[in-house]
């Protein structure tokens, strides 16, 4: 993710996307879709149990398939609220840089 971020950012992406960008692959990463996918993409058969160290940090165990999907999908409105919030706005009134004028 911090390449990504990093790369974004040099090709000229804002301070905050790059927040936002950075902040939501890390949330998709340990979020569980990762576990979900990879069970749903490769024709393997589907555990019963799904034992990540990410989402056992969480529940306290490995969980069922099902509940992994649940899991995932939980984090479904951190990841909106994080891609909604004005970050660039926050920063500049932060470091308390000047919006620019407005033209009619």
């Amino acid at each position: 993710m911090l390449t990504v971020t990093a790369a974004y950012r040099l090709g000229g992406g804002s301070a905050g996307r790059c927040l936002k960008l950075a902040a939501n692959g890390i949330v998709i990463l340990f979020s569980g879709l990762l576990d979900v996918m990879w069970w749903v993409v490769n024709p393997v058969a589907t555990p019963e149990v799904i034992d990540a160290p990410h989402i056992t940090i969480f529940t306290g165990g490995p969980i069922s398939f099902g509940a992994t999907i649940l899991f995932a999908l939980a984090h479904v409105p951190i990841i909106l609220a994080i891609a909604l919030a004005p970050l660039d706005r926050w920063l500049d009134r932060a470091l308390g840089v000047e919006p620019p004028a407005r033209s009619r």
